[in-house]
């Protein structure tokens, strides 16, 4: 994770996936909210049912802060899955990469 006062970048990377869920948990739990939060999903490599929710829930947990999230777009194949999941729209746009998100 690399924070700013005005932002907090969580880079995800490997599997999201019943295994490794709490840690993202555990990471949102320790932050502390700033004004935007990146979430980079450009390193994942598989997402599964339980990470999708994940991902679901650290929007929540932003949006219940107050905190804007913003999220980078994951590999294609990653990216598929979220869009059959019907969750492009709770989490578009999506940036190309984290400075476009900063940026923006």
């Amino acid at each position: 994770m690399d924070g700013s006062p005005r932002a907090v970048v969580v880079r995800l990377e490997g599997e999201l996936d019943a295994a490794t869920t709490g840690q993202l948990e555990r990471s949102l739990a320790r932050l502390t909210p700033s004004p935007l939060l990146v979430l980079d999903l450009h390193g994942l490599r598989f997402v599964d049912s339980l990470g999708l929710n994940m991902l679901f829930r650290a929007r929540e947990w932003a949006h219940s802060r107050g905190v804007q999230m913003r999220v980078v777009r994951a590999p294609v194949h990653v990216q598929r899955l979220i869009a059959l999941a019907a969750m492009d729209g709770t989490f578009g746009p999506f940036y190309s990469d984290v400075a476009a998100a900063l940026r923006s």
